[in-house]
């Protein structure tokens, strides 16, 4: 609540100064300066994107010749609604696509869904029929694509100079989520509102650019609603009986001030274990369709917390006395912190996700006894790397039994722990300890380095010096090599850890290889005696031997 200044008109003051006549339907129940554009990220290394610029030249003009052919679609609705769904990222299915806790992917630029689950309509097929295409097509085909969705979205237009706020139905539905649910209505909305505030802060990146404009925010939201949606850094306490019934489940009192509150049955009991550790996540999909997917009791998993990309928008699903479903054999000690985004684009990870983030994970520290300064503060990696269970603060990709790579490559840990320890500076890293066991058979040896270790971070390359003049780098703990000569080698490994610091070890090896093999019949030096030749050498003997008979 320390932060209501900040909102001089909150939910039910608005609601009765509405009623009373006192204050204009359509004035903006929220009120501040001019929020400056979406930001693309501030992941490691930097980056406002990850498409190219080819395929960002490509996309940019697949919108133009869009709105050519439906001209009656408001600027920049397009490019909004896919920076919302995608962050312009055109994803087709395939293995190469990380299903985080098994949720479905959307299709494509817009984020589609094509049926496959029940939390999600078909609306692929929807948007093919109205265009009068195929689903096939749309998906080899990106200007096709495009095009598809502005001919869906222009036949939900009415009137001939149709407003952008007359699209929040429309783009609620894009979503995918299927309506019926307190969780997922607000999560349809919160879809809606996302591609909205797009369009209202615009986005100025170096690819394409969306212009800022006016949203007339009390016809895309009745005000209870919209403060819900635009609120993430207040606490709401809705307790009157003519709230909508959407809000009416976020009214139970969080952990965190500054979470909303969409519960999820997807949790049990922690049975007694004591929360000691904190999982940074990435949702792999939009905030509003992870939201909805934790919240279905098809998807068997959940998390405590959910962060919008665009704002830092905090949703509460589990309590924390709780445990949720996403960390294997970690679930019952930690506190599970989803991130919108995906893993291998850094746009989606903003200064207000990672300042919110960090306001949430400070919070549990205190209310937990968690010391923050044992977060992790290496670099991000692609892959599962278990660290020390002396670090309390980690991804999911670092906790054992795991099988995820997020929040992976771009997450800027040694920026996300000055967050969480207001500005400390980084702990000083210990050296890292090389140890090496050497085998051989012959002339080809086996070096092993399993038993290094790191115990602050973990090891990111494998350098090996054989001694005979050739070197190998990896990221595999062991290595063969084959010598071509007998001799004395210095075998000598260097290892380095997550923060570039090294250490090595080595060990000398005499080796002498097996004698030569004895050259094959027919090439000098002898060989196997064939059976033609063993009985004509019988024969020889046995005619001596009568030669020399005595008469």
């Amino acid at each position: 609540m320390a932060r209501q200044q900040q909102f001089p008109c909150l939910v039910l003051p608005c609601l009765v100064l509405l009623t009373l006549g006192l204050l204009p339907a359509g004035a903006e129940p929220l009120s501040g300066p001019a929020a400056p554009p979406i930001e693309l990220g501030v992941g490691r290394p930097a980056a406002v994107s990850a498409i190219t610029t080819s395929d960002a030249a490509a996309l940019a003009a697949a919108f133009r010749r869009a709105y050519v052919r439906y001209p009656r679609l408001p600027a920049g609705s397009l490019e909004a609604l896919a920076f919302t769904a995608s962050r312009w990222q055109h994803r087709l299915p395939g293995p190469a696509t990380e299903r985080h806790h098994g949720m479905p992917a959307g299709i494509g630029v817009f984020g589609l869904h094509d049926g496959s689950s029940a939390v999600y309509a078909d609306t692929l097929s929807q948007v093919a029929t109205v265009a009068g295409t195929r689903p096939a097509a749309m998906l080899a085909d990106l200007p096709t694509y495009v095009e598809a969705v502005a001919a869906w979205l222009d036949r939900q237009l009415t009137g001939d100079t149709p407003r952008v706020e007359t699209l929040t139905p429309a783009f609620a539905t894009l979503s995918g989520i299927v309506a019926g649910t307190p969780a997922n209505d607000y999560a349809r909305q919160s879809h809606a509102y996302s591609a909205l505030l797009v369009l209202a802060r615009g986005v100025d990146s170096e690819t394409i650019r969306i212009a800022a404009r006016p949203i007339d925010w009390s016809r895309a939201f009745n005000p209870a609603t919209l403060q819900l949606l635009r609120a993430p850094q207040v606490q709401l306490r809705l307790d009157t009986p003519t709230q909508p019934p959407a809000l009416a489940a976020m009214e139970t009192p969080v952990d965190y001030p500054e979470a909303l509150w969409s519960p999820t049955n997807n949790f049990s009991s922690r049975a007694g274990s004591r929360i000691s550790h904190i999982v940074v996540h990435t949702t792999q999909g939009a905030y509003s369709g992870s939201i909805a997917w934790l919240a279905n009791p098809v998807s068997q998993v959940s998390a405590h917390y959910v962060i919008r990309s665009a704002d830092g928008q905090i949703t509460q699903m589990v309590r924390e006395a709780d445990k949720a479903w996403h960390a294997a054999s970690a679930n019952a000690y930690t506190i599970g912190i989803e991130h919108e985004g995906f893993v291998d684009n850094p746009s989606w990870y903003t200064a207000a996700m990672y300042q919110a983030s960090a306001r949430l994970g400070r919070s549990i520290c205190v209310r937990h006894a968690i010391d923050c300064q044992r977060a992790y503060v290496g670099m991000g990696w692609h892959k599962v790397v278990t660290l020390p269970g002396n670090l309390t603060i980690k991804g999911h990709q670092h906790y054992p039994d795991q099988t995820h790579t997020d929040p992976g490559t771009h997450w800027d840990w040694p920026r996300y722990y000055s967050l969480l320890t207001d500005g400390a500076a980084l702990p000083l890293n210990q050296a890292p300890l090389a140890r090496l066991s050497v085998s051989c058979s012959e002339r080809s040896c086996t070096a092993d380095a399993k038993q290094s270790s790191d115990e602050d971070g973990w090891l990111s390359q494998y350098a090996w010096q054989w001694g005979d003049g050739s070197d190998t780098r990896s990221e595999a703990a062991t290595q063969s090599h084959h010598f071509a000569a007998d001799g004395s080698y210095k075998i000598v490994l260097t290892i380095t850890d997550d923060r570039g610091q090294t250490a090595s070890a080595e060990q000398l090896v005499t080796l002498k290889g097996a004698p030569p093999a004895p050259p094959p019949a027919g090439k000098g030096g002898g060989g196997a005696v064939s059976p033609l030749m063993l009985l004509l050498l019988a024969g020889t003997c046995v005619a001596l031997r009568r030669v020399r008979k005595p008469q």
